[in-house]
């Protein structure tokens, strides 16, 4: 809320460059609060961990989202440059452009963040002509990314100088990219902090993803589940009635324990979401990597989330440097994703970021759709549950295709005698190669007496046989499936010896 009353728009901006070339400065002189909470951070003078602060002046509110600058903590700059809208490049005069400054950008331009503006820090320790110097050198770096003619200021954060020329670039940038909440969609809400304080119990922070938070709302735990009742909300430290999507926003909880709270875990309304270990997702590679022609260990990041994970490509096979493919990634641990979210991934060794994509849909697992493969075959073969009854007969089994030796047709199927080694073999249910065979004592739905997969692979279809049209028997469960393949030791029928 501004002065007025009014609910004023909120934009959140994130800060991107190589370690040391002043951001965490420069924010503490745009806003007067210092980002850097540790006291190792402050021992050290670096940025280790994503800080924040806030900028209210002319209608809008500039959240500001401090992210460490060094290689080794870029997975903690990750977890904060998820969800902003307006980045914030630092580029020091004294010493121009670094591998980080190289990575931040690209990194941002993937991810598709909508405006920029650039700040040239530290221009009291060098002449106007390097100024001027390192001022065109970032506008090249800019031309081939998506933030080519972005506002360049020239900065001093110990003298002030173009303080007030940044702040109103930021303001201009931050209402072309600013837009109404929807306060109907579902809330989600990536956690990146989590803590205990005296009287107040748990409370976590992150930035509001869609739609809004109110105290009192019950919230699901993702993905570890659970639910979470909200006592209280707090938008940078002022007490709220309601948090609105791009917030950076602190609930105060009741419900979870601290320990089931950790950083890539999310707060979501019920049933709006759910957790994925596999996404199938569009990936666009930097023009410096390496073609993706096969699986590839991964870390993935999405939001605050940071795990790992496989990535092998689908179309394009292999995927060019610089272009853009479907791609499908496994992953370790379950993870919230949505449509339209967007995500990095970074090889493990040696340690560089691959390229960033969206998530168009979560997949589900593999037993999941391999349960929808043995539905559709079983109202193809008719197929069914057995009961307590036994296995059933099915009323129509498919007819016999013919040899796969190039004979017209196939001899009829004959009943099976007895075996003589297996006095207890009795006739249990009839498949599509005539009546199978079960030992007395075995237990049924162990072991099927069908032919072996070997020759059932080599038989061809005929319409309406109900095999699939490429010559290879489909792949039976033995639990349920006449005909299926023999899930346990067990002995070899003759008809089986036959057929091989």
């Amino acid at each position: 809320m501004n002065a007025g009353g009014e609910s004023a728009r909120h934009v959140l901006v994130g800060t991107a460059g190589h370690v040391d070339h002043g951001k965490t400065r420069l924010v503490e002189a745009l806003t007067g609060i210092d980002c850097d909470r540790w006291a190792e951070e402050k021992r050290r003078g670096i940025t280790i961990d994503i800080g924040f602060a806030h900028l209210e002046a002319e209608g809008m509110q500039l959240g500001f989202v401090d992210v460490p600058g060094h290689e080794r903590f870029l997975h903690n700059a990750l977890a904060g440059l998820g969800g902003i809208r307006l980045l914030l490049l630092v580029v020091a005069a004294d010493e121009g452009i670094e591998p980080q400054t190289r990575e931040h950008l690209a990194i941002a331009d993937l991810l598709g963040i909508p405006r920029a503006v650039v700040a040239v820090t530290k221009c009291d320790l060098v002449e106007e002509e390097l100024g001027e110097l390192a001022a065109l050198e970032v506008g090249e770096l800019l031309g081939p990314t998506r933030f080519a003619g972005s506002p360049v200021v020239r900065v001093s954060s110990a003298t002030g100088r173009g303080l007030a020329e940044l702040r109103a670039a930021l303001l201009a940038a931050a209402r072309e990219v600013a837009a109404p909440a929807d306060p109907a969609a579902p809330a989600r809400l990536p956690l990146d902090r989590a803590f205990h304080l005296r009287g107040l119990g748990v409370v976590v922070t992150g930035t509001l993803v869609s739609g809004a938070v109110r105290p009192g709302d019950q919230l699901a735990l993702l993905p570890a589940g659970g639910t979470a009742r909200v006592r209280s909300v707090q938008v940078h430290g002022a007490p709220r009635e309601r948090a609105e999507a791009g917030e950076r926003t602190a609930l105060q909880l009741a419900g979870p324990e601290l320990a089931e709270l950790p950083r890539g875990a999310a707060l979501a309304t019920p049933g709006a979401f759910g957790a994925s270990r596999r996404l199938v997702a569009r990936l666009r590679l930097l023009p410096d990597a390496a073609p993706l022609a096969a699986s590839l260990p991964v870390r993935f990041h999405l939001f605050s989330h940071e795990g790992p994970g496989r990535i092998r490509p689908l179309a394009p096979v292999p995927l060019p440097p610089g272009e853009s493919g479907w791609v499908e990634i496994r992953l370790a641990a379950p993870v919230v994703a949505a449509r339209g979210d967007r995500f990095v991934v970074r090889r493990l060794t040696p340690a560089a970021t691959l390229g960033a994509g969206r998530s168009p849909t979560p997949r589900r697992g593999r037993g999941a759709r391999r349960s929808c493969r043995r539905r559709s075959r079983r109202s193809a073969t008719g197929c069914r549950r057995r009961s307590a009854s036994g296995w059933p007969t099915p009323a129509s089994p498919p007819p016999r295709p013919p040899s796969s030796r190039g004979g017209s047709a196939a001899r009829p199927a004959r009943p099976r005698r007895r075996s003589p080694r297996w006095p207890g073999v009795a006739a249990s249910w009839s498949s599509p190669r005539g009546p199978t065979a079960t030992p007395a004592g075995w237990p049924r739905g162990r072991w099927s007496g069908s032919p072996s997969g070997r020759a059932a692979s080599s038989r061809r279809s005929l319409p309406g046989s109900g095999w699939p049209a490429a010559g290879r028997a489909p792949r039976r469960c033995a639990a349920c499936c006449p005909g299926g393949r023999r899930s346990s030791p067990g002995p070899t029928s003759a008809g089986s010896r036959r057929a091989r």
